[in-house]
């Protein structure tokens, strides 16, 4: 699956509310987390075990304190794995399982100085393979974890806030492939 956001009609999810939007913008989807303590996705149809994903993310505006990136695996609102990073340097692999969301492993120190800061673009891959969960960025690896809950399901794109709403992001060049 490839998909540059050029064709509105490619079958991500969209929508407007008073607390976040995904829409097709400037040559990308645009997610927009208005309210704090939020994490919104957007996804296509289809379902898939191991994948690998790419995608390029450029956070358009909002605080530093974000999370945004790659969802494998996806079996419903309350069941996937994310793989996310942050304008601040942090990263981590987040379990959501039953409705519960905790992170089963986070990046060192290493990653403030890999994840580009503001407004820079930051090129994510997740590798979903087996009971491996991987990310990387900027062409490095990140953190791994392993678990075996999940085996398939459907793939997307996450973003998220903290104590402060107003994040938005904006993602290009998704690509899904078997690795």
């Amino acid at each position: 699956m490839r998909d540059d956001f050029s064709n509105p009609e490619s079958g991500w999810d969209t929508w407007r509310n008073e607390k976040s939007q995904a829409s097709y913008e400037d040559g990308g989807l645009r997610l927009a987390v208005v309210k704090p303590q939020l994490d919104i996705w957007s996804r296509p149809d289809g379902s898939y075990d191991d994948v690998r994903m790419e995608v390029d993310a450029v956070k358009l505006s909002g605080p530093t304190q974000n999370d945004f990136g790659l969802i494998c695996r996806y079996q419903d609102g309350d069941n996937y794995y994310a793989l996310l990073a942050g304008s601040n340097g942090s990263a981590g692999i987040m379990k959501v399982k039953d409705g519960e969301a905790y992170f089963i492993n986070t990046a060192d120190e290493q990653a403030k100085e890999l994840i580009y800061p503001g407004e820079e673009l930051n090129h994510l891959r997740g590798d979903c393979i087996g009971s491996r969960l991987i990310l990387s960025v900027n062409g490095q690896k990140l953190v791994e974890a392993r678990d075996r809950d999940f085996k398939e399901g459907g793939v997307g794109l996450m973003a998220g806030s903290f104590e402060t709403g107003g994040v938005e992001l904006l993602f290009d060049n998704f690509l899904v492939y078997n690795p």
